[in-house]
C-alpha cells in the first residue's frame, strides 16, 4: 500500500554544526584573499625588505654649490668645517654693480672685479659679514679727481660721496635700501631718522656719524668695524683723506682708520640688522 511520505526536516542542533563549518571555511577564504590569513595550500610569501628612512637625508639642509673665485678662498678657509661653516643659499651677483656673493652660516665671501681687493671674506652675521666684505674690498681706493668718484658717477652728482659709498655697498653686497639712497646726505639722514635703530654706543656693524664743521649736525659717516677696549673705534670711510694726512684738501679715499668719537653725534643700526 503505497503511503504519501513528507521529509522530516532535520533539527537545528543537529545543522548548526556543519553551518558553523562551511561559514568558517568561507570567511578563512576571505581572509586568505585579502591577505589577513595565509592560504593553506599556498606557501607563504617571503617577508619584504623593510624601507629603510635616513633621518639626516630627510631633514638635512639643501647643498649649495660653492664655485669659482669665491669656491677657492672658501676652500682655503676650510671649507664646511672652518670658520664660516656650510653656505646658507647659492652664489648670486648684483648685475648693476657686478658683486658676486656667497652667504655662510658664520660669514659670506664676496668677488667683485673691479675692486682694490677681488676676493674679500668677513665673519659674523651673514648680511652684515657680506656689507663689511664688499667695503674692505674697496679700502685703498682713491678718487681719480675731486668728487669724481665711482661713487659719483652712480649717483649722478659731485657732492661728498660717504654716504652714496655706504648705498652702493648696500646694494652690491645684496641688503638693498638698508642704508637709503639719496643725492644728498641730508636726505639720506632724514630717512636714517625714520628707520633703523638709535644707539647710545659705539657697535660693531653700526655706523657712527660725526660732526666736521662744528654745527652739532652729522656731516660725514663710516661703518664701525670694531670697537676698541680704550672706546676708540675702527671704522671703513669713503670721502675720506689719506689715513696718514690730517687736511682735508686733495683727493679722496675709502679708508679704514682708527679714530676717537669726541666728534661723534649720531650712532645708527640699519633695520633687520
Amino acid at each position: 500500500m503505497l503511503t504519501n511520505t513528507v521529509p522530516v526536516a532535520r533539527p537545528a542542533a543537529r545543522r548548526a554544526p556543519r553551518l558553523r563549518r562551511l561559514l568558517a571555511g568561507a570567511a578563512g577564504m576571505a581572509l586568505a584573499l585579502t591577505g589577513a590569513l595565509p592560504l593553506a595550500a599556498a606557501p607563504a610569501p617571503a617577508a619584504a625588505a623593510p624601507q629603510v628612512v635616513h633621518a639626516k637625508a630627510k631633514f638635512a639642509p639643501a647643498s649649495y654649490a660653492v664655485t669659482g673665485p669665491i669656491g677657492k678662498r672658501y676652500r682655503k678657509l676650510g671649507g664646511a668645517n672652518g670658520r664660516l661653516g656650510a653656505p646658507i643659499g647659492p652664489q648670486r651677483c648684483h648685475k648693476p654693480t657686478g658683486v658676486c656673493s656667497q652667504r655662510f652660516k658664520r660669514g659670506a665671501i664676496i668677488h667683485d672685479r673691479d675692486a682694490i681687493k677681488k676676493v674679500v671674506h668677513a665673519f659674523g652675521k651673514p648680511q652684515r659679514a657680506a656689507y663689511l666684505a664688499v667695503a674692505r674690498a674697496y679700502v685703498g681706493y682713491r678718487e681719480p679727481r675731486v668728487r669724481g668718484s665711482k661713487w659719483n658717477e652712480w649717483i649722478g652728482n659731485d657732492r661728498a660721496w660717504c654716504g652714496f659709498f655706504n648705498a652702493w655697498v648696500s646694494r652690491a653686497s645684496l641688503n638693498g635700501n638698508r642704508y637709503p639712497k639719496a643725492d644728498h646726505y641730508t636726505k639720506q639722514i632724514a630717512v636714517m631718522r625714520q628707520r633703523g635703530t638709535m644707539l647710545k654706543k659705539p657697535q660693531r656693524g653700526a655706523f657712527m656719524f660725526i660732526d666736521r664743521v662744528g654745527n652739532g649736525k652729522p656731516a660725514h659717516g663710516g661703518l664701525i668695524v670694531r670697537v676698541k677696549k680704550n672706546g676708540d673705534v675702527v671704522t671703513i670711510d669713503g670721502n675720506a683723506p689719506h689715513p696718514k694726512s690730517n687736511t682735508r684738501k686733495g683727493r679722496r679715499y675709502v679708508v679704514q682708520r682708527s679714530q676717537d668719537t669726541s666728534q661723534a653725534v649720531m650712532y645708527w643700526r640699519p633695520p633687520g640688522w
